[in-house]
């Protein structure tokens, strides 16, 4: 190998040129280092601030080009080892912009280790990476080796950046490409605006330093500064201007605790405003999904695991359930049933406000802070009446957070090998309850043969809804509505806890699915799916 260092007094980013390389023979250097540590044992996490510190990168292929640029990014003064032939475009770039550097010593010697703090071998030769390592070592310096784990005293990380904010997912050498593949999950869930909402807080934690400096006061501060960040949604931080900054420093000289953004934040980052300022806890409003814990969104798990009381429907799935964390309070609402829908409905209404009253006069909690989840199957917005729990919350003057839910009309067929919409079969979806306000049956459209109708809640009513389907023109339609004129042979099924492991799925046609259900003892959580994409897999295949 061809190499030459060079001079350690350059200040941003030393690289070799063209002329000054000089060879080094690596014939004589066999050394085998003693075992490293199994690179699943878990590593120290910081971030380590590099400011003017020297890191010697020694190659300069493409794993070369994200440690250099990495390291510049976090200050660092990076020194280059590596045939000028060798560099990419991307490295020789900043070599050819005004940089000439001196050869000074040579690879393997221990004297050039001893001058940085970090070593980066990024060689594609095994031996190689063995002798950088024994070297720096020797020199008592921490070094990385490019895709050789037990040659490593560090892992670099997967990282995401935003602003200040940096997120890394490490590994610890196992799997590089699942450590970035997380990181993109991870990148993907963060609110879009969240780089700016720390950027915010940045500058109000300088404000209110400047205004309170006694380092007596420092943990005052700190916990004023907490608390505000918890009180306040990412999307507010964002868009904090000095207007509410002036107010927020104001409260703080006053003694006060952090005020909220005036408002309720009902979804997506959109304030209705109550009509006054409530410094309460918040209700969440979240969406639980078809029954398997894994369709649970990110948002929804977090706000689980935050909440100090869950209130829960009972159709919950108990694999759901098992996620709550053992610290919140878990109460559950009166199931509802036949004459008394919406009484069940006020009841859970009122529960979560007295829960709301109760973590509102709690001493810890008082003038902000702490939450209540409202927990509900599917989506809160589709036939769960969550719109009515925000209006209730809204006018009792609590902040209400919508979580939207994967609902189980799309996700349960599609467990059960139903696609609700399938090119050449079905081109619209129609979802409907099969009780409607009142105990009204739904208002079913006449027969279109590619439509797929999806009916939540059906198996009471399962005879009822298949004769208003299947009657022609006022044949039958039961309770005296008209019938809609469904082929008797139209392909049904009935998924029953659709996604959980104890799913079950009855299939048959308008004609015979109620008697089936029954044979099977069908219960709840259970939906109806009508149409030809109840076989269209089956037949397709």
């Amino acid at each position: 190998m061809v190499v030459a260092t060079t001079s350690t007094t350059e200040p941003a980013l030393a690289a070799i040129v063209p002329g000054t390389q000089q060879p080094v023979s690596t014939a004589t250097i066999t050394p085998l280092l003693p075992p490293a540590p199994s690179p699943t044992a878990g590593g120290l996490l910081v971030s380590l601030r590099l400011n003017s510190r020297r890191v010697l990168v020694i190659g300069g292929g493409k794993e070369a080009v994200g440690r250099i640029f990495n390291s510049l990014d976090a200050g660092a003064t990076v020194h280059l080892l590596a045939p000028y032939e060798d560099l990419l475009p991307q490295v020789k770039a900043f070599v050819d912009d005004g940089k000439s550097p001196t050869p000074s010593a040579e690879i393997l010697r221990e004297e050039p280790y001893s001058l940085y703090d970090i070593v980066l071998g990024c060689s594609d030769d095994h031996d190689e990476s063995v002798a950088i390592a024994k070297a720096a070592r020797d020199a008592r310096i921490p070094v990385n080796c490019a895709d050789v784990p037990d040659l490593c005293d560090f892992y670099f990380v997967a990282l995401h950046r935003d602003g200040p904010l940096q997120v890394g997912v490490s590994t610890n050498g196992c799997g590089p490409r699942m450590a970035a593949r997380i990181r993109n999950m991870i990148r993907e869930a963060l609110p879009k605006c969240t780089g700016a909402a720390i950027a915010a807080v940045g500058r109000l934690r300088t404000k209110v330093k400047m205004l309170d400096a006694d380092l007596a006061n420092a943990g005052r501060r700190m916990s004023w500064v907490s608390k505000f960040c918890d009180l306040w949604e990412m999307e507010e931080l964002a868009a904090m201007n000095d207007d509410d900054m002036e107010k927020i420093l104001d409260a703080y000289e006053k003694g006060e605790e952090p005020p909220r953004k005036t408002g309720v934040l009902v979804a997506g980052g959109a304030t209705a405003a109550t009509g006054g300022h409530h410094a309460g806890p918040t209700l969440y409003l979240v969406g639980g999904g078809p029954g398997d814990p894994g369709l649970l969104t990110l948002r929804g798990y977090h706000a689980l695991q935050s909440a100090d009381v869950i209130v829960s429907d009972q159709l919950i799935s108990e694999e759901l359930i098992a996620v709550i964390p053992k610290h919140a309070r878990l109460v559950f609402v009166e199931r509802k049933v036949k004459g008394r829908s919406d009484a069940a409905q006020t009841d859970a209404n009122l529960l979560c406000l007295e829960e709301l009253q109760k973590l509102a006069s709690t001493p810890g909690l008082r003038g902000g802070g702490g939450s209540v989840v409202r927990l509900k199957g599917g989506d809160p917005f589709l036939f769960g009446r969550g719109g009515e729990e925000a209006l209730f919350m809204r006018d009792a003057g609590f902040r209400v957070v919508v979580v939207p839910g994967v609902t189980s009309s799309i996700a349960a067929p599609a467990s059960a090998g139903i696609p609700v919409t399938h090119r050449g079969v079905a081109d619209q979806v129609l979802v409907v309850s099969a009780r409607g306000e009142g105990g009204s049956l739904p208002d079913i459209p006449p027969y279109a043969p590619r439509r797929t109708i999806v009916v939540l809640m059906p198996v009471a009513r399962m005879a009822v809804l298949a004769e208003l389907m299947m009657g022609g023109g006022g044949g039958g339609g039961g309770d005296g509505e008209e019938g809609r004129g469904f082929p008797p042979d139209t392909p049904a099924a009935v998924v029953e806890r659709g996604t959980c492991v104890d799913e079950r799925v009855v299939e048959g046609t308008l004609r015979n699915i109620a008697a089936r259900i029954a044979d099977a003892a069908v219960g709840s959580p259970a939906l109806l799916v009508v149409g030809d994409v109840c076989s269209v897999l089956r037949t397709s295949v």
